[in-house]
């Protein structure tokens, strides 16, 4: 029996989203002016509300998303535009998904990923400053906000998560407005593009259920086979026997 070759291709085509494609959101979030999609992720912009940190990230973790996480500039340059162009919300602090309440100056984000490379800290911010003022009152700002107003242009500020404090006493209650963030429902197709099945005597080759068949010939010899029969000529000898005849005299 003949090798079996089987070729299986697959192509996956990733269909591009744009901004109008808030189906593609998850159920949770309102499907409203307020949501946008960019890139693999839908974006909620709660600008219509302000809430502390804590209450903000539960928000967002009912629905099934978390805060912003901006770990790129181009998320960072979406989110900045939406919020001062889109919502016209220019002069406020935004809630993302960055802290370091588990371990003072270890930024990470909610998905419990370190800060990576990308970062937008304003001067005088952030694990790396030395300010005298920053380390006066950074013990007690381990959230942050990106701060939208122009004097900042959305650069990230540390922030009390629950209250402010002035002079290390607490005291108003800190609340912003904030950005949740949700993946897409996957929008993946799969298209096949062919098989191809090859055996030593059959041929099937199929493109979109089309077949065409190729059926090997085979030629049979048939060999001829050619019997001498030998004939046998037997000669009888012939015996002629001469009777001697005695004649006797008396």
């Amino acid at each position: 029996m003949g090798a079996i070759v089987l070729l299986l291709l697959i192509s996956f085509v990733h269909s591009p989203v744009t901004s109008q494609d808030i189906n593609l959101c998850p159920d949770g979030p309102a499907k409203d002016r307020y949501l946008k999609v960019h890139g693999d992720f839908c974006y909620q912009f709660v600008v219509y509300r302000k809430y502390t940190h804590s209450e903000a990230q539960t928000d967002c973790e009912l629905q099934g998303g978390s805060l912003v996480l901006v770990k790129t500039a181009d998320i960072q340059n979406f989110v900045y535009q939406q919020l001062t162009t889109t919502y016209n919300d220019a002069y406020d602090r935004v809630w993302i998904g960055l802290n370091d309440l588990a371990q003072e100056d270890h930024y990470v984000w909610e998905d419990g990923t370190k800060l990576g490379f990308y970062s937008n800290w304003y001067q005088g911010e952030g694990p790396s400053s030395t300010t005298a003022n920053h380390n006066f009152t950074h013990i007690t700002r381990d959230c942050v906000v990106m701060d939208i107003s122009p004097s900042v242009g959305g650069k990230w500020r540390e922030s009390s998560c629950e209250s402010s404090a002035v002079l290390l006493v607490l005291s108003a209650r800190e609340a912003h407005s904030y950005v949740c963030q949700y993946s897409i429902i996957s929008t993946t197709d799969y298209s096949t593009t062919s098989y191809y099945y090859s055996t030593t005597s059959t041929d099937f080759f199929t493109n979109t259920a089309d077949f065409s068949t190729t059926t090997s010939d085979y030629s049979t010899t048939t060999s001829d086979y050619s019997t001498t029969t030998s004939d046998y000529s037997t000669t009888t000898s012939d015996y002629s026997t001469t009777t001697s005849k005695y004649s006797t005299s008396v």
